[in-house]
């Protein structure tokens, strides 16, 4: 069992599983993401963990897959948040999500918080200054796209040359790649979460 109450998985099957779901979204984005620059940092992640209930009505997880597994939402929902909670007092401060169901020039891109842009690519972010509503709505709305790719990093997005409607230059994008502590993914088919996280939740940059 992992600290939020779930299954415990092996690091490296956790590894190969957020690597399937980084080069998905890289390929589906070829004029330009975050995805490929992340793909570089994962050996230096050491912890995985599933972000799902472990309850007896679910068919028992021995491996990651695209097969939907049910897991109750209301216990998914809970262990998301304690995840969440986690990630804010370990010194977290924003959440990036690459958005796979958006590009530039869609006409309700002014819609949905703040956003900028990895050519093409849609990157939204949001502060984890507390785990309020306003947060879980965030990642409800913007991780509806499979694979879904959250990156949890150690500055806040002014920090991070985050602005509505900006282009990021190459520095713009290793600057937030070199901020990330924690991957989230999907995983049996969207109905759980699965989390890559650094050691002590230090910074890509600082390894």
């Amino acid at each position: 069992m992992n600290k939020f109450g779930g299954p415990a998985f092996e690091l490296a099957a956790g590894i190969e599983w957020v690597r399937d779901s980084l080069e998905w979204g890289a390929g589906m984005n070829t004029g330009g993401s975050l995805e490929p620059l992340v793909l570089k940092k994962l050996e230096l992640f050491s912890e995985a963990t599933l972000l799902a209930p472990l309850v007896p009505a679910v068919t028992p997880v021995t491996e990651l897959n695209a097969w939907g597994r049910e897991f109750p939402s209301a216990e998914g929902r809970s262990i998301e948040a304690l995840a969440m909670t986690y990630l804010r007092d370990h010194g977290v401060r924003s959440i990036v999500v690459e958005d796979e169901m958006a590009s530039r020039g869609d006409s309700d891109l002014e819609e949905g918080g703040s956003l900028c842009f990895v050519n093409d690519r849609v990157l939204r972010w949001a502060a984890l200054e507390e785990v309020s509503s306003e947060v879980t709505r965030f990642l409800q709305r913007h991780t509806t796209g499979y694979p879904t790719n959250v990156y949890f990093c150690r500055l806040d997005g002014a920090a991070l040359g985050l602005e509505n409607g900006k282009t990021l230059n190459p520095a713009d994008q290793q600057r937030v790649v070199d901020a990330i502590c924690a991957i989230v993914v999907s995983v049996y088919d969207g109905d759980a979460f699965f989390m890559l996280s650094t050691d002590s939740l230090r910074p890509l940059g600082d390894l």
